[in-house]
């Protein structure tokens, strides 16, 4: 039985005994002091001796892989005694779950190397020191009372433990009962075992939410993009977890911006890092490589934001955050990995940091295309390290811009259709893919006939001020080619400049390597859009002016004369006459149904018409002449001095009055 030590002993000259926290027959743990260090808190565990000489060949010295933190260790003829560095927890008399596993994985690897190592000859030692570390993590989760106001008593017929959810989660309460224990049958069969499974972290507590942009990453299988890094001692990086003790991880920053640019590329931006046994990430290692197959030109590096954003900068092979160095690095190249070696300031902020400025770069200007494999491992500096976390990477072709052909500028009369010629486009990398092209017109209407290319249903918006096309190049030039494939009418009466915009975009490029890989260069397959504008003159025609105005205003458009294909435009008049206007000459009126009146430029409708007049206009009858037996009169307007020939019908002569012949 090992001999106990009381607070206030003091042992090598150098630690000072200063709390009790587990007392059994082959193992003894106290919280102590090192004198050497200024008092700093560590953890000294006692482990009995088989060997009757109380000497030991191999003990775990500082870096130990095994047994995490350990600071000094060393035998005499009363036990072996193992020094670690130990973060006491805020409050030593109330732990929670956080203060429960930092407890345990420093003590279970020490039972582990106690029982590997052939301290503890007997498996009884073993399951007993496992029932005692258990008690001793009740005692203080239930503010340091007897586990009885907190649990069910626990006896050999009772085996459960009923505790407040708020300070052990359902997992960590099972680990407990199994090594409360005291059977071969139900207790674990192992330290390793137990640390296992006081470390394995359910898949169902990790919602699965994409990094962003998308990645995908793989653990054993797909996890339905997130990356999980599960060590044996609780290394997570995780978007959301069910409730945990607020020790399990620091603060988080507020989000901030990812590395971004046309040759980088980052892998896991804005990860959340926990550790569930310690606050730091002390001669911990991130290794992350191509397998199996990186080209010569990929690189895995760390990005220097260059405003120094979120405090963390590189210089050389040396990361700083916050002013202070965290860790150092080697850049992977190829087959060769990139290495960060952490030390004591790489807190959990400090790594989620780090974590979201690991790139991917390459520095081919033409890199080889297709998918590389990488895998993340992170090791804590406890002796806890990760299984491989695999991603994928799809380097691609940057999406091309398709070209599109239009004619130069074009000339038309107002109210004339121009048939609009010329326009093609071309992508040198689309293949059989469609493209969309689109016209629009600030003026005017565009009209798409049709009889061969592109189907009338993938045509919309046909007659109007914008037309979308969509198709394949070879459909979309088809419908391009007919002489009046594309036919502009503009707009009634309008003179001027007109815009038609023609637009073609494709759809983007395929990932190469399939779906769900991170995509580099970032934005190889956007859709690309070139445009183009063609200007048309539209010219003024000679319209026929206004002579005059109907009594009242807004008169009806109607001719009684006018013939099929007859056009008129109101939009330059002669100065109008008013009903009753006129001079003494006057020995006529416009008579008729309300509306327009032609005067033509001769006797007869085939003449064009040169004026408009209205009923109630005062004309001077200057001349008449026949069309067939129907009379036509050839009248003068006093007012406007325009002249012209109306139908007989149209115009009553003043009683008493003598036309000319």
């Amino acid at each position: 039985m090992l001999t106990s030590l009381n607070p206030g002993s003091t042992v090598r000259d150098r630690y000072v005994v200063r709390e009790i926290l587990l007392e059994g027959d082959s193992m003894q743990v106290f919280l102590a002091e090192d004198k050497d260090s200024h008092g700093k808190k560590c953890l000294l565990t006692k482990v009995s001796c088989d060997r009757p000489d109380g000497k030991v060949d191999t003990l775990p010295k500082p870096g130990n892989p095994k047994v995490p933190k350990v600071k000094d260790s060393f035998s005499d003829d009363t036990g072996v005694f193992i020094i670690q560095d130990y973060k006491e927890v805020q409050n030593s008399s109330s732990w929670n779950e956080y203060d429960v596993v930092q407890f345990l994985n420093h003590v279970l690897p020490i039972l582990s190397f106690s029982q590997s190592s052939g301290l503890l000859g007997r498996q009884i030692n073993l399951i007993q020191d496992l029932h005692n570390l258990a008690k001793t993590a009740l005692t203080f989760l239930t503010d340091g009372n007897s586990e009885q106001q907190h649990t069910q008593r626990h006896t050999d017929e009772s085996k459960s433990l009923t505790l407040n959810p708020q300070r052990l989660s359902n997992q960590r309460t099972a680990v407990l009962n199994k090594m409360l224990a005291q059977d071969l049958d139900n207790s674990f069969t192992s330290a390793d075992e137990a640390l296992q499974a006081l470390n394995t972290i359910p898949s169902s507590r990790v919602e699965n939410v994409p990094f962003p942009p998308q990645i995908l990453w793989i653990a054993g299988g797909i996890l339905g993009g997130l990356l999980i890094l599960t060590a044996i001692v609780g290394v997570v990086l995780f978007k959301k977890t069910e409730s945990m003790p607020s020790q399990v991880s620091e603060p988080l920053d507020s989000e901030f911006q990812c590395p971004t640019g046309e040759n980088i590329l980052a892998l896991a931006c804005g990860t959340p890092v926990s550790d569930i046994d310690s606050s730091d990430f002390d001669q911990g290692v991130l290794t992350v490589r191509f397998e199996p197959n990186g080209k010569s030109d990929d690189r895995l590096t760390i990005y220097s934001q260059p405003t120094n954003v979120e405090g963390m900068s590189v210089n050389a092979n040396t990361i700083t955050y916050k002013g202070t160095k965290i860790a150092s690095f080697t850049e992977g190249t190829g087959t060769i990995p990139l290495k960060v070696n952490f030390n004591a300031n790489a807190t959990q902020e400090a790594v989620r940091t780090l974590l979201s400025h690991v790139v991917y770069r390459n520095d081919s200007d033409k890199p080889s295309t297709g998918t590389r494999i990488v895998q993340a491992q992170l090791a804590d500096g406890d002796g806890g390290t990760s299984q491989n976390a695999t991603g994928l990477i799809s380097v691609n072709t940057v999406n091309k811009v398709p070209v599109l052909t239009v004619p130069n500028d074009q000339i038309v009369e107002e109210d004339k259709e121009l048939p609009i010629k010329g326009i093609s486009v071309q992508d040198s990398d689309i293949g059989s893919e469609n493209i969309v092209v689109a016209l629009s017109v600030d003026r005017g209407v565009l009209v798409i006939n049709v009889p061969n290319g592109v189907p009338l249903f993938d045509i919309k918006g046909n007659k109007s001020k914008t037309v979308t096309l969509e198709g394949s190049i070879n459909l979309i030039n088809k419908t391009f080619k007919g002489n009046k494939a594309v036919v502009y009418q503009s707009e009634p009466n309008y003179h001027g400049t007109v815009s038609i915009t023609v637009t073609a975009t494709d759809g983007g490029k395929k990932i190469a390597g399939g779906a769900g890989a991170l995509v580099f260069p970032p934005n190889a397959l956007e859709p690309k859009t070139d445009s183009r504008i063609i200007r048309i003159a539209v010219n003024p025609n000679n319209d026929p002016p206004i002579i005059g105005t109907p009594r009242g205003s807004n008169p009806p458009q109607s001719n009684s004369d006018q013939q099929a294909g007859d056009s008129v435009n109101k939009s330059a008049p002669i100065q109008p006459q008013q009903p009753g206007q006129g001079d003494s000459t006057a020995n006529a009126t416009i008579v008729g149904e309300p509306g327009e009146k032609n005067i033509r430029s001769g006797p007869g409708t085939n003449y064009k018409v040169r004026h408009i007049a209205y009923p109630g206009n005062r004309v001077r009858v200057i001349g008449k002449a026949y069309e067939g037996s129907f009379p036509w009169y050839k009248v003068y307007f006093p007012s406007s001095r325009a002249d012209g020939w109306i139908a007989g019908h149209l115009i009553e002569i003043d009683p008493g009055t003598q036309p000319a012949p």
